[in-house]
């Protein structure tokens, strides 16, 4: 199979820079694009400027005079023409998903493939957050509330998910009348600039929707920005604390990382299907998920089997080269992951946890190059050290053996997270009792790292602000004005 840099150079020849940017002078820093399993250049990326950034802002700000206007079958068309682009171009667009993120090849595909109904749904939901309701009406007065679009907005996206991450902002956006600045991570910018592309060849116009390249210090100088109607980042809890203060007074939006937890209790009705479902949960995306398994909580009765089956499962997968179809683990999308990990875990074993599966992140028994970590588990762990506390964003999961019911509550409590929560038993009602007491935006039985465009996304405490996707999400882009309109009063 041709090589990684082969891929992506019969997309992005060495002489042809990342559009739209050649039309935006004044540029300062160039970041390389490195593949993460072979750790080869495969782009550069220029980094805006604040004058670029202005430029691009007041560019928008000019084509929302006449988008906001705009019909919605226009902005939906657009949207499903975006949609078919994502299904014809599916097996390119996820070699260069491939190619800068080290997401497995298969993995990449399913991403690309369930935007496509994201997007769908947006379409066919929009309608209902616009317009105009009447929501009194005598005969001299009529009281309404008009829906209007929050302007330009800025998309502040992750590299994780980045089909996933951006699609939910700038599809909503778009539909409800808002032009959006879109800032890709820099390590999915290749990405970016294909999302872009599609987007104006679906027919959103150009000054409806801008891409602006960099790294952290352009989140900052857009976040700074006062020209922005709404801010919506995609990231960590440290980042989006700086976006955060960068951003007042614009209306904010975050969607944080977490330290999601998931309980496996007595009555569970089968040991391996639900170790296959929590190990997946755990190490899918090499676990660089904000929702992935980062706690276990195994009920003392079913410890054992619960334990021997996880191992089995975890020394099951394939990790290695992600353009090969039975991959299932390939690297971590940056080296700064992979030290960060490793400190984690040389925390947690100088404290007595206990490696039973994994550990490595030398590349020394795999691996010559690229940052690769293998499914790792620890057990004798405990909320003293920092790995069953921090956010960890890698395949690497704790797990605790627990008395019953009450001390799992009160251990999956015990965070300063609040994304998501599962709990694996027989009833529906028990793990209903203990999902309610729990702080998270979203609770799972008998299964977990699920998202659906039916059903909000929202996070607590350092989880986040604000919810995407749902009716709610598509309710984020627009805010209300009220009208009192009172018949004049007649002549004396």
């Amino acid at each position: 199979m041709a090589s990684f840099c082969k891929i992506v150079k019969r997309f992005y020849r060495a002489n042809k820079p990342i559009k739209p940017n050649t039309s935006w002078p004044g540029y300062r820093n160039v970041l390389d694009i490195t593949n993460p399993a072979t750790l080869k250049k495969v782009g550069e990326l220029q980094e805006d400027t604040i004058p670029d950034i202005e430029r691009k802002l007041e560019y928008l700000h000019t084509g929302l005079k006449r988008w906001k206007l705009t019909h919605v079958d226009q902005r939906k068309a657009a949207l499903e023409k975006f949609a078919d682009a994502l299904v014809t171009r599916k097996t390119t667009l996820a070699k260069i998903l491939t190619s800068e993120t080290g997401k497995p090849i298969s993995q990449a595909r399913s991403e690309i493939a369930a935007t496509v109904d994201r997007i769908h749904y947006f379409v066919e939901n929009c309608e209902k957050v616009i317009g105009t309701q009447t929501v009194l009406e005598s005969s001299r007065l009529k009281e309404k509330v008009q829906y209007e679009p929050l302007g330009v907005i800025a998309n502040i996206s992750a590299w994780n998910y980045p089909y996933f991450l951006s699609a939910n902002v700038f599809a909503p956006a778009l539909l409800t009348g808002n032009c959006v600045l879109y800032k890709p991570s820099e390590n999915a910018s290749l990405t970016g600039q294909e999302i872009t592309d599609m987007l104006h060849n679906a027919g959103i116009p150009e000054d409806v929707f801008v891409i602006s390249s960099g790294g952290a210090d352009t989140g900052s100088r857009i976040a700074g920005n006062k020209d922005i109607g709404g801010l919506f980042f995609t990231g960590s809890y440290d980042t989006g604390l700086e976006i955060a203060k960068k951003a007042s007074p614009n209306l904010l939006q975050l969607e944080l990382g977490g330290k999601d937890a998931a309980y496996i209790r007595h009555d569970v009705p089968n040991i391996l299907a639900t170790a296959t479902t929590v190990a997946d949960g755990a190490f899918y995306n090499a676990g660089q998920s904000c929702c992935s398994i980062r706690r276990i909580y195994v009920n003392k009765r079913v410890y054992v089997p619960f334990m021997e089956a996880l191992k089995k499962i975890s020394h099951s997968y394939r990790i290695g080269d992600p353009t090969l179809e039975d991959t299932y683990i390939g690297p971590l999308c940056t080296k700064k992951q992979v030290e960060k990990i490793g400190k984690l875990l040389a925390e947690a074993i100088n404290r007595g946890a206990q490696v039973d599966v994994g550990g490595d992140t030398t590349n020394s028994t795999a691996h010559k190059v690229g940052y690769f970590v293998p499914p790792t588990i620890l057990t004798d762990v405990d909320h003293q050290m920092s790995i069953m506390r921090k956010e960890t964003f890698g395949p690497v999961v704790g797990v605790m053996c627990v008395e019953d019911d009450d001390e799992a509550t009160t251990l999956m409590s015990d965070t300063e997270y609040g994304l998501t929560a599962s709990v694996f038993s027989k009833h529906l009602e028990d793990a209903e009792a203990i999902l309610n007491e729990l702080k998270v935006g979203t609770g799972y039985w008998n299964c977990c790292d699920r998202v659906s465009p039916r059903v909000p996304w929202s996070g607590r405490k350092r989880s986040g602000v604000g919810s995407t996707m749902g009716i709610d999400g598509l309710r984020a882009f627009v805010q209300p004005k009220g009208f009192f309109c009172h018949e004049p009063m007649a002549a004396i």
